[in-house]
């Protein structure tokens, strides 16, 4: 249960964190957002969930800091190496579908690095 947090500490930061500082995250998060810790760590929810309170309280450093090193770039945006090559669309579909891979993308490929990064 402490190998998610550890690990990205680790990736993100250089430096590990104790068993009870994991423990007291977790914790944090399991009270505010009961379905944001499984057996297993973190969920999807629970990481965004920790981050948003690090933004609330002021912590955004640490925030960019974990976005920086999953590929991200000041805009938010991954890095042009790190993104599939585009998929041609109809006029009409444009606005649509790049709501929908904006929704995909902050939704989906923060969690997707994480679980390749973590495994």
């Amino acid at each position: 249960m402490y190998g998610d947090v550890a690990a990205l500490q680790v990736r993100c930061f250089s430096a590990p964190l104790q068993h009870t500082e994991i423990s007291g995250v977790k914790r944090v998060v399991q009270e505010k957002m009961p379905e944001g810790v499984n057996d297993n760590g973190l969920t999807l929810t629970g990481f965004l969930f920790l981050h948003a309170l690090f933004i609330e309280k002021g912590r955004l450093e640490t925030t960019w800091t974990v976005l920086r090193k999953f590929g991200y770039d000041n805009d938010i945006k991954l890095r042009d190496d790190l993104i599939a090559m585009p998929i041609k669309r109809a006029p009409d579909q444009v606005m649509f579908y790049m709501l929908y891979d904006l929704y995909q993308n902050l939704s989906m490929s923060i969690y997707l690095n994480l679980s390749v990064a973590l495994s």
